[in-house]
């Protein structure tokens, strides 16, 4: 069987060791609320990772039972929550609703993320009847045949090659011995970085800004949107976005 081309994981339940991931990685994703519990690697892998030299982000299961964030904020130490590139919503489980969807992504922004991903499959969201909340990007399950090679991405659920931040091409892969992950192809040009490295720079505005949200330095938060281009420049739109 041929790997296909990857250069993230995704792990929930091994504990990830620096020199187990390989070198091709340079994202790691882990599973912070797994719809049941806190996975019990989750701080010590993401840690590794860091460790490594590697980026990081995670991804929260959804229940439809509401707290699924709280859950799996609670535990990450500011400074991991801080260096995270996303916080995916898992949508995947029967009973979840489009209103479940937009709850968590309110919530991810309560706890100072701003990216707005999903994580999701075309054949259970054609047959969730959910619809896609607008702004949001794509993180698809579209395996790879045993060849490697990977179905050419068909747009779904409103999203599109643009909004297709990144593709899981192939489940459970054992990395290294006692390792297991799950193998993505993640375009974090899309988040605004870079899929190979992040400069100093850009990881201290990024903490900064996340450290801007958790504090409610709404000032502060509003002029990093308008240096990074989300909100537009001038007193006007500044002190209109600070005081609504």
């Amino acid at each position: 069987m041929t790997l296909p081309v990857y250069n993230a994981i995704d792990l929930s339940y091994s504990t990830l060791r620096p020199e187990a991931i390989p070198p091709r990685v340079n994202l790691v994703i882990q599973n912070l609320w797994d719809g049941v519990k806190q996975p019990a690697p989750r701080v010590t892998n993401l840690r590794a990772a860091l460790a490594a030299g590697k980026q990081i982000a995670g991804y929260v299961v959804l229940t439809g039972r509401g707290g699924d964030l709280s859950m799996a904020r609670s535990g990450v130490p500011d400074d991991i929550w801080a260096a995270l590139w996303f916080v995916a919503l898992d949508v995947e489980l029967a009973g979840v609703t489009s209103p479940d969807i937009e709850q968590a992504l309110t919530m991810l922004r309560v706890y100072g993320r701003l990216e707005r991903v999903i994580y999701t499959r075309r054949g259970y969201w054609e047959t969730s009847g959910l619809v896609a909340p607008p702004d949001t990007l794509l993180w698809d399950a579209r395996y790879a045949g045993d060849d490697g090679i990977v179905p050419p991405f068909v747009p779904y659920g409103g999203w599109t090659e643009a909004t297709l931040l990144g593709t899981q091409v192939r489940g459970t892969t054992a990395i290294a011995p006692g390792v297991d992950a799950d193998l993505n192809w993640i375009d974090l040009s899309k988040l605004g970085g870079t899929t190979v490295t992040d400069t100093t720079q850009t990881l201290a505005a990024r903490q900064y800004l996340a450290g801007a949200a958790l504090s409610n330095d709404m000032e502060a938060l509003v002029r990093l949107l308008v240096y990074f281009g989300v909100l537009p420049a001038g007193t006007a739109a500044l002190k209109a976005a600070i005081s609504g």
